[in-house]
């Protein structure tokens, strides 16, 4: 039996660890190759450039001279990959509120629509209309973007209460879809996100009118005009609230109306602390009675160029004037 330590055994030991030593090498190698393999995966190519710039000023390919760069470049991995996430939760954060913003608009478009259906009081009676409602319809629902948005606020929720530092799969597809939806172009105004119906019952129908058209298709000229006056007293008070102040209202055309409709529309205007402005080329008119204060601009007589303000008192018919006459006689 030779003895421990003689030169053929030393030699065999030292073969022995060489070839150990090469298949850790490249045991190292192939695992230095998987890294990179990942590195780069997905990666931009200006990260692939870069790695590749930094291992060709290496002085040899021994794979542990490698590992120091494979670490930074990890760690420069890591850096964009937070960067990006904080990215993304800004961008996250604001598509949140925007959510949020339609969400209460949407929340608040209803409790309005209550609100004003209220507010349609009886001060202003028409005859052969027995309902008159207000409803303020959202078309939040409507839009394209609104239910992906709600189902990413959704799973934004989520990653944010789990406490992982990268989202889900799920909440990365519904970003895509939303931002995908959204342009930056587009505007929303208040008025787009509404649309405003009247319900009425004219004569045992039922009517729902949308727009000004179907108003005039639904009713005569003069009811048409009462009924819009009915939901403007409406908006009136649900505008001013408790707050004590009065309100003007310039009214075209209510000549046009019949005086027993007007006088309705002034004394529903008078309990609600409106006053009505109106201008009537015809000093005849009746309706100028319902008027507190009447004023004719007309030519100076010294200066004809110059326009002057002067009360007038509308004109009594013969029937009025034979009444004024036996009413003073009486009081005579």
């Amino acid at each position: 039996m030779r003895p421990l330590g003689d030169v053929d055994e030393r030699i065999e030991r030292a073969r022995q660890a060489l070839g150990n030593r090469h298949q850790q090498i490249e045991q190292l190698r192939r695992g230095c190759l998987e890294v990179e393999s990942q590195l780069i995966k997905d990666a931009s190519s200006g990260f692939a450039e870069a790695l590749e710039s930094e291992r060709s000023k290496l002085q040899s390919d021994n794979p542990r001279l490698q590992l120091p760069l494979l670490r930074d470049m990890l760690k420069l991995l890591e850096d964009q990959q937070q960067q990006l996430i904080q990215e993304g939760r800004n961008l996250s954060d604001d598509l949140d509120k925007f959510f949020t913003v339609f969400r209460d608009l949407n929340r608040r478009i209803s409790a309005q629509s209550r609100r004003l259906s209220e507010e349609v009081a009886d001060d202003l009676r028409l005859e052969g209309i027995s309902k008159a409602e207000v409803r303020i319809q959202s078309t939040i629902d409507e839009l394209g973007f609104w239910e992906p948005l709600k189902l990413f606020a959704q799973r934004y929720k989520e990653w944010r209460e789990s406490g992982q530092t990268l989202p889900s799969d799920d909440y990365l597809n519904t970003l895509a879809d939303v931002v995908d939806l959204l342009r930056s172009d587009q505007q929303y105004s208040f008025e787009s996100l509404l649309r405003l119906e009247l319900h009425l019952n004219e004569g045992g129908t039922d009517l729902v009118i949308k727009n000004d058209r179907q108003l005039l298709e639904s009713s005569s000229h003069g009811m048409a005009y009462l009924i819009l006056c009915k939901f403007l007293l409406a908006f009136t008070r649900l505008l001013r609230g408790d707050a004590e102040i009065a309100i003007h209202w310039p009214i075209d055309e209510i000549g046009t109306l019949a005086y027993h409709n007007v006088e309705k529309l002034f004394d529903a205007c008078d309990s609600n602390r409106i006053h009505i402005v109106g201008a009537f080329p015809n000093p005849e008119s009746d309706v100028l009675l319902l008027f507190a204060n009447r004023y004719l601009i007309d030519r100076d007589e010294a200066n004809p160029n110059k326009r002057v303000l002067k009360r007038i008192e509308p004109r009594l018919s013969r029937l009025a004037e034979r009444l004024q006459e036996r009413q003073q006689e009486v009081t005579a």
